[in-house]
């Protein structure tokens, strides 16, 4: 089971140097075996909007991402809730020795360790704390 952040779903749906490894990689897992928190809808929409407003991409290429990413999320990811006791453990992992993580990356962490996951990220500092606390890093 595959918990996906942000950083690794964004280049299925806007054009980035991990698209074509990203949709094999997403292409050779079962139904079933991949999840997300509803925090990826927002730090999604969030990517788009800074892409569109820094004239990387055209609104149009914008609302087709966020169109694709909202129908591949509810077909494709099993779609966690961010609960109350994440944001406790998230504040909890930001305040550890050694780890350096900022607010957004520590709820996926918290939401990926309460499910028992595994983190696929293209983030290096995020799989960094990853190890660092001991949460389970996908191939």
């Amino acid at each position: 089971m595959f918990y996906l952040d942000t950083s690794f779903i964004a280049p299925a749906f806007v054009h980035e140097a991990q698209s074509e490894a990203c949709l094999d990689w997403l292409a050779a897992k079962a139904a079933g075996s991949l999840y997300a928190s509803a925090w990826v809808q927002t730090e999604f929409a969030s990517a788009v909007a800074r892409k569109r407003r820094q004239r990387e991409i055209r609104p149009s290429h914008a609302a087709a991402a966020l169109t694709g990413f909202n129908d591949w999320l509810g077909n494709s990811c099993v779609l966690l809730p961010v609960e109350v006791i994440d944001f406790e453990r998230a504040a909890a992992m930001i305040g550890q020795p050694g780890v350096s993580l900022r607010a957004g990356d520590a709820l996926h962490l918290a939401v990926v360790e309460r499910g028992h996951l595994a983190l696929k990220s293209y983030d290096s500092g995020l799989l960094r704390a990853a190890r660092l606390l001991g949460i389970s890093i996908a191939d």
